[in-house]
């Protein structure tokens, strides 16, 4: 009998794990279930998700089958106007609806006027987090361009696609949830104008810059990095505001899914399964 019950043990477990490996061996690629979705950033509200209103603001986007795709905003800066990404020191800032777009309002901006609402690099470098609760990918962003006093302003923009945990507002230090350029970001630049930037000299909202990205076929993320040049490139400031967003969504296939309670409860009884047969046999 012992060696019977034995044998069903191990029979169960690796059944069990078969069947958590089915499931990662079987991955189907991500499905494309909707194009060039419109999300308008001149509206939103307040996001109710236990962080301040200044910190967050909430939208809502549909694809032409109704479906609704939800998404929360959140604004940071890169303090110290330093250059880059990586290693850098990141903080919280201010976000806000205009009627041009979205800006930003950090803690190194010269003044807390115009057009230090707008997402800028003046002062500090400022950028905007969407999460997404789907899986997207970027096709393209339009801008509100504006001239600001420092200088002739710029238009040229950074786009960012990752995964980071649901509820990434609660985040203090953003590197910790999206990881590097190159290891947890997928980045493509906006640079208008060449090397140097065109240099747009509009003195307000009024020139509206539309800039493509193509990420590729393998790349989606459930957050997405908007921001003014973070990478010191041209010559020029870059200020704007954010209008709209067009992006795809995404299905994710059965074996790229977290497993199903169900399908972690069978592995784990394969597992103990394993174990108590290992005891058996040792003695």
């Amino acid at each position: 009998m012992k060696k019977r019950t034995s044998s069903l043990i191990v029979t169960g477990a690796a059944l069990g794990l078969a069947s958590f490996g089915i499931a990662s061996s079987a991955s189907a690629a991500p499905t494309q279930i909707a194009s060039n979705i419109k999300l308008n950033l001149t509206g939103g509200s307040c996001a109710n998700n236990g962080a301040t209103c200044s910190f967050t603001r909430q939208f809502s986007a549909f694809d032409n089958s109704s479906r609704t795709v939800n998404v929360t905003a959140t604004a940071w800066s890169v303090a110290n106007n330093q250059n880059g990404w990586n290693g850098l020191q990141h903080e919280r800032a201010q976000i806000n609806n205009y009627s041009n777009g979205l800006g930003v309002t950090s803690n190194g901006d010269p003044d807390r006027g115009s057009p230090q609402h707008a997402l800028d690099n003046i002062g500090d470098n400022e950028y905007i987090v969407l999460q997404f609760d789907q899986q997207v990918r970027i096709s393209s962003l339009t801008s509100a361009l504006y001239n600001t006093s420092y200088g002739t302003a710029d238009g040229d923009t950074n786009v960012m696609i990752g995964d980071a945990q649901t509820g990434f507002w609660n985040f203090m230090d953003p590197l910790a949830a999206l990881g590097n350029i190159d290891t947890g970001l997928t980045r493509r630049d906006g640079y208008a104008g060449g090397s140097s930037g065109n240099g747009r000299s509009t003195g307000s909202f009024a020139i509206n810059d539309t800039d493509a990205f193509n990420f590729g076929a393998n790349v989606f993320g459930n957050t997405v990095v908007l921001s003014a040049d973070l990478f010191g490139h041209g010559s020029y400031h870059d200020a704007m505001k954010l209008k709209y967003l067009y992006f795809d969504v995404f299905e994710m296939g059965p074996g790229n899914q977290v497993p199903a309670p169900g399908a972690l409860a069978l592995l784990g009884l394969g597992v103990a399964g394993l174990a108590a047969a290992r005891r058996r046999a040792a003695r």
